[in-house]
Formats: structure tokens, C-alpha cells, sequence
């Protein structure tokens, strides 16, 4: 049941668990956290709620169930509402498993738009988020991401793990126009998306910048922040940009010594990954460890752990 909810507040297609799932049951858990987060529903309505809600209510008045009214009143929400956002954007919900929320607003089709693949949630950033400050320590420190396009996992940072500052960097302008719309929505309904201990800290120092690692001045330029972990997802998928990336992760790094770098990839050409992981080894005063957080059989996803060998633990 909690996957179903989860996955309709993620905007994802729910069809293929409707099939298999207890339908009575789901029709008084679904409603319940519906009203729950009546609130955040209301003003920004997952990406597929309406084609979930209509193929829900069909699967429950087959089977013969009564059907709860909250769930009509909120297909008749998302009726009256329309489409929300800009054209060809809707919102997405992650939940971050300490009761608290992000949202982002996102592209509604799963592909290159605009010239970027930074306009959705990649599954790296989804899958990386739970292991920060478990696997990934950031509480305290100053974070550059690298990549961030809707900003998903950097707003996680943010919300829960108590981060000193996070600088946002891609390299598209239309990119972090998005991000900076997310960072104010996440921002204005703090108190609304957080558990009531997270409402209460402190938000930490943010920058937006542009940043294209592939330019070689542009790098240098970086040098010159000082950050303590450098992190990104889904950003190792075109052989060059993951070349030019292992080289300013190497070139900061061995500036930095104090510096960790955290990159998860989900892998979709092995070779590429693997020619990341070798560029990344191929520096001897960093040290690169691969740890395997892939969520399920289907989805393999690997994080790299990049360390100065000098560096103190």
C-alpha cells in the first residue's frame, strides 16, 4: 500500500501494482493519506494523478468496492484544476523517510527536452537521497553539486541533514531557472513539507551557479571555492563529460585535500562507467572506492567515493 502512495505522489504509473494489489484495503489507506496531505495535493497535484485516480477508481468499481468519496473529490480537484505549472511541466513528491517532503517541478515526459536531460529526476538522485548522512556524511559541511538539474537531492540535503551550505551548479541557464523555482517552492512551504523537528532548523547558505566542467577555465575558476564534499547523480552517462568531469574532480581534489567526492551513477553503458572509474584511478593521490546502493535486482546503481590518500578521516 505505501509503495502505491508513494509512487502516485512521485507522479509514476501505479497500473502495473493495481493489477496484484488488495483493492479493499487500498481503498481506505489511499484516502487517509490523501487527506493527510490534502494541502500540498491541492496546490501542486502530482504529474499523473488524475490518469492514477481514474484507473483506480475503474479497478475498485469493477471488483465491487464502495468507493471512498475522498478519492472522487480528489479526481474532481484535479478536473477543475487542469493543468497546472507551465506547459509540459507538473510537480513530483519525494519523500525523504523522516517524514518530511520535497517537490519539484518537473518535465512530464521522461526524456531529452529542450536540449537538457536536466529537467526530471534521474533514478541516481532518487536512490542516493536515503544514504546521505549514512553511507554519505554532509551534516556541517559545505556541499558543490555538480549536475543538480531539478535540484531533488540537493533540496533533500538541505531539508534533513543539517548541511552548512549547498551550491547548486549545471550547465544550463533553462536548468536552473527550474532549480530556482524549486528552491523558492521548497523554501515558502518549509513548514508544510517538514516534520516538526526539520521545520525548525536553521536553512542553510544556498548558491545557484552555472558551471560547465567541460570547460577547462571554468574548472580552474572552481578551484577557488571551498567546499568539503563535492556530490552529484546520474551525471557519468556521455563518455566526454564523464572524462572532463573525473579530471576536475581530480584536479580539486588534489588541491583539497580534505575534500570527499560522492558520485552515483545508475548504469546504463557499463563501458562509460567504467572508463569514469578508471580516469578516477588513474590520479595517485586519490583513492576511489565502488560501493553498490542499487534498490532492487533491475536497477543498478553504483557510488563512487573519491578521497585524497593524505586526506585526515
Amino acid at each position: 500500500m505505501e509503495r502505491i502512495f508513494q509512487l502516485i505522489m512521485e507522479g509514476r504509473s501505479i497500473g502495473h501494482l493495481v493489477q496484484t494489489a488488495d483493492l479493499e484495503e487500498l481503498n481506505h489507506y489511499l484516502p487517509n493519506n490523501f487527506k493527510k496531505y490534502s494541502k500540498t495535493l491541492n496546490l501542486y497535484p502530482p504529474i499523473n494523478l488524475e490518469e492514477n485516480l481514474k484507473l483506480l477508481i475503474s479497478s475498485l468499481d469493477k471488483s465491487g468496492c464502495v468507493v471512498d468519496e475522498a478519492l472522487y473529490d480528489l479526481l474532481g480537484l484535479c478536473l477543475r484544476q487542469g493543468a497546472t505549472g507551465t506547459a509540459g511541466f507538473g510537480y513530483r513528491h519525494h519523500r525523504l523517510g523522516c517524514g518530511c517532503w520535497v517537490v519539484t517541478s518537473e518535465t512530464r515526459c521522461n526524456e531529452l527536452r529542450d536540449g537538457t536531460t536536466g529537467l526530471m529526476t534521474w533514478t541516481a538522485a532518487s536512490v542516493l537521497a536515503p544514504h546521505l548522512n549514512t553511507a554519505i556524511h554532509v551534516t556541517n559541511a559545505r556541499v558543490l553539486e555538480v549536475g543538480c538539474g531539478v535540484g531533488m537531492l540537493g533540496l533533500a540535503a538541505m531539508r534533513r541533514c543539517g548541511v552548512a551550505s549547498y551550491t547548486f551548479t549545471d550547465c544550463s541557464q533553462l536548468v536552473l531557472s527550474n532549480l530556482s523555482g524549486n528552491i523558492q517552492l521548497n523554501d515558502v512551504n518549509r513548514s508544510l513539507l517538514s516534520c516538526e523537528e526539520h521545520s525548525r532548523s536553521p536553512t542553510p547558505e544556498v548558491e545557484v551557479l552555472h558551471f560547465d566542467w567541460t570547460d577547462s577555465q571554468a574548472r580552474s575558476t572552481a578551484q577557488s571555492g571551498e567546499y568539503d564534499v563535492i556530490i552529484g547523480a546520474d551525471v557519468v552517462f556521455d563518455p566526454m563529460l564523464a572524462s572532463h568531469l573525473a579530471e576536475f574532480i581530480q584536479e580539486y581534489l588534489s588541491t583539497h585535500n580534505q575534500t570527499r567526492a560522492y558520485i552515483a551513477c545508475a548504469i546504463r553503458n557499463p563501458d562509460t562507467f567504467d572508463s569514469f572509474v578508471k580516469k578516477l584511478k588513474s590520479c595517485d593521490d586519490l583513492g576511489t572506492e565502488i560501493s553498490d546502493i542499487s534498490p532492487e535486482p533491475t536497477k543498478t546503481v553504483k557510488l563512487c567515493f573519491v578521497s585524497h590518500l593524505n586526506r585526515i578521516s
